[in-house]
């Protein structure tokens, strides 16, 4: 999260122009820096317990909604994990 230099408020982080909450940024930039990471590794990565993979899901599921007109796109594969890909 950054803030305005001149009234100090929070400003959204964006990623190829869409504002994206602290936790689904962070999200969406290990599955950007980790083509194939699972919802598992997200999980124990972000919560400390891979025991909330269904939470990442969710999230993961809302960043998808989120890029839904956009060309980068969120893509899970089974048996393998998620990667960004552009149209």
């Amino acid at each position: 999260m950054t803030y305005c230099p001149h009234c100090g408020q929070r400003v959204p982080s964006k990623r190829h122009g869409i504002a994206i909450p602290p936790l689904k940024l962070r999200i969406f930039d290990l599955i950007k820096s980790r083509p194939g990471i699972t919802s598992a590794e997200i999980a124990a990565i972000v919560y400390d317990t891979p025991d909330k993979a269904g939470i990442v899901r969710v999230h993961v599921g809302q960043l998808r909604e989120m890029f839904l007109d956009h060309p980068v796109q969120i893509r899970g594969v089974a048996h393998y994990g998620y990667r960004i890909t552009a149209a």
